[in-house]
């Protein structure tokens, strides 16, 4: 199909519903091969079509030498109308042009695996989550596999997010499953990062995962290098108590602040008076970063991405990123 403007190779159908002298067309069906996380022989690439390498962004020169936009005055777009081309056979494989170099990927990782453990309901949800929200965002879940807590041997699994093609690997689970399939990670050369849960900020866990774990994260609520009112106060107080400073602990100091705070507003302690009492707090800085209260009395506060570094011979926590709550 060519115009004065430029000429595009495409699939072509008769209708007899059309005036003998028009072209109809459905179009914005052509993409570049790898946009979208499309595969670079998809149908969209190879047999997709735009009419836009026939169109002219600007209408002829009139007086003065202005040139008007060539689009519907009303929306805006493009005008796919009033353009006069040529129709002739072509030659050659069945594949629309013009072709371009695929796209790139930009930087991340798309392809995903989970490894979830069964019979558990947090495990669970939290490994829904994570398959929600990766889609979403453009990615593929390239492999689901599951255990029980307690197994003996999970080559099995690993074996098969391995041959998936997997570039990352969701881990949603605890001591002490998770330090044996980071090992059995690294036994079978595993080279894919794992990411996992809350449940990863334990110290008995990230120091039996073998070197796994240095190029894996996890979430978490606390970091001891998080610059929060209070968190050199909150880790003397705990290393004084031979109180390992994690997600947990500081969760549970701030749970305890939230009550006392809720008395003090209410007056009184008995149970309605404290819920009435959170109902009235507004913003309440605390060891994980600030904290509000929805309409339905739901928390939202920010989240941590940790990571894991070698320190002289133990693995230490690292601060990669926070995550505003919403």
């Amino acid at each position: 199909v060519t115009s004065h403007h430029g000429r595009i190779k495409v699939q072509l159908k008769l209708m007899d519903g059309v005036n003998s002298d028009t072209v109809w067309t459905w179009n914005a069906i052509g993409k570049r091969s790898g946009a979208w996380n499309l595969d670079k022989n998809a149908p969209e690439a190879k047999k997709g079509f735009l009419l836009n390498h026939i169109i002219s962004d600007l209408l002829p020169v009139r007086e003065g030498g202005y040139r008007y936009s060539n689009s519907d005055p009303v929306t805006g777009q493009a005008a796919w109308y009033d353009l006069r081309v040529r129709i002739e056979k072509a030659d050659g494989a069945e594949i629309s042009e013009p072709q371009f170099e695929t796209a790139k990927r930009p930087p991340g990782l798309f392809k995903a695996a989970i490894l979830t453990q069964k019979a558990s309901y947090d495990a669970s949800g939290l490994a829904d989550a994570f398959k929600a929200a990766f889609i979403e965002a453009g990615g593929e879940i390239v492999s689901e596999q599951s255990y029980f807590s307690g197994d003996k041997s999970f080559f099995p699994q690993l074996k098969a997010i391995k041959k998936a093609g997997a570039e990352i690997v969701f881990l949603s689970g605890r001591s002490p499953d998770v330090p044996t399939i980071l090992a059995g990670a690294e036994y079978i050369q595993m080279e894919q990062p794992f990411c996992g849960n809350m449940y990863w900020d334990d110290d008995l866990l990230l120091n039996n995962a073998g070197t796994s774990i240095f190029r894996s994260f996890f979430c978490a609520a606390f970091s001891a290098t998080d610059p929060q009112p209070g968190t050199v106060e909150f880790i003397e107080a705990m290393n004084d108590r031979d109180v390992s400073p994690n997600s947990y602990t500081a969760l549970g100091y701030d749970a305890a602040d939230l009550i006392i705070k809720a008395i003090q507003t209410a007056g009184a302690s008995d149970r309605a008076s404290i819920l009435q009492g959170l109902k009235q707090l507004e913003t309440v800085d605390q060891i994980t970063g600030p904290m509000q209260f929805n309409v339905e009395g739901g928390a939202i506060k920010s989240g941590l991405i940790l990571g894991v570094e070698p320190r002289d011979g133990r693995a230490v926590r690292k601060w990669i990123s926070t995550a505003k709550g919403e």
